[in-house]
């Protein structure tokens, strides 16, 4: 009897392309292929992502894609509407960053630290310790109680974001130290096949996939977006529906090879 291979998610930064992301694990969800994957690492807005595959409810994923709206997320942009996108500069620039204390909060809700770490998906994170000069890995058990969604937000927390404290240390975005945290994702045993799921600028990560190939050899599938996605900035509501479905599409046409 062929026995079904273990599955690891790598997931890379790309801001609002995270969208896609969730469309891909929303093909293997709905397929059955849940109970297949064994660990979800990710960088950035793929550290989110991952979290949310490792709490394993798509109907809480699918609604934080499609239903929150950018005001929610941006502070400037919901204490003034009128500046538009505009005004996320002028946060940024007179705050050191733009604040994103309601996309603190959305997440906060939307993540459950229990579940995750009671979840049979080994989840993993990359964040960089603006505070110490480094990158950092972590799996959950790694990181304190009652921390793990911080250190999440810190992981997400882009450069063009004001950085996230914890503790005596400030944090950002995990794409600085590693767009796509493979090498951490393998540190797992018995995994057989790692998807990467990379929605970086592809100069990012490529020049570093032949030796990662060279490495890992066949057991290291690697996904981009068959089309061109939105701009990672792009954060409408439109942007992320479309990404979320060409994510669907290739999740699809994934199953084809792994299934």
């Amino acid at each position: 009897m062929k026995t079904e291979p273990n599955i690891a998610l790598s997931l890379s930064g790309g801001a609002a392309r995270g969208a896609y992301q969730i469309g891909v694990w929303h093909a293997l969800y709905e397929n059955g292929l849940q109970h297949r994957i064994k660990v979800a690492t990710g960088a950035s807005v793929g550290a989110i992502n991952a979290a949310l595959i490792a709490q394993g409810d798509l109907q809480k994923a699918l609604d934080l894609w499609q239903n929150s709206q950018p005001e929610e997320a941006f502070d400037n942009l919901r204490e003034k509407p009128q500046d538009g996108y505009f005004g996320l500069l002028k946060d940024g620039l007179f705050n050191r960053g733009i604040r994103v204390n309601g996309l603190k909060d959305l997440l906060r809700k939307a993540l459950d630290e229990k579940l995750i770490r009671s979840s049979s998906i080994a989840f993993g994170l990359v964040v960089y310790n603006l505070t110490q000069r480094r990158g950092e890995s972590f799996f959950q058990e790694d990181i304190p109680d009652q921390q793990l969604v911080e250190y999440i937000i810190g992981s997400a927390s882009c450069s063009a974001f004001q950085s996230h404290q914890i503790g005596n240390n400030k944090y950002i975005d995990g794409g600085i130290y590693k767009i796509m945290p493979i090498d951490l994702t393998f540190e797992k045993p018995n995994i057989d096949l790692m998807i990467g799921i990379d929605v970086a600028e592809a100069s990012k990560f490529l020049p570093l996939l032949w030796g990662l190939k060279r490495k890992y050899g066949e057991k290291l599938l690697y996904l981009r977006p068959s089309r061109t996605l939105p701009n990672p900035a792009n954060f409408s509501a439109q942007a992320r529906a479309i990404q979320l479905e060409i994510g669907y599409h290739d999740g699809l046409q994934l199953l084809k090879k792994i299934a």
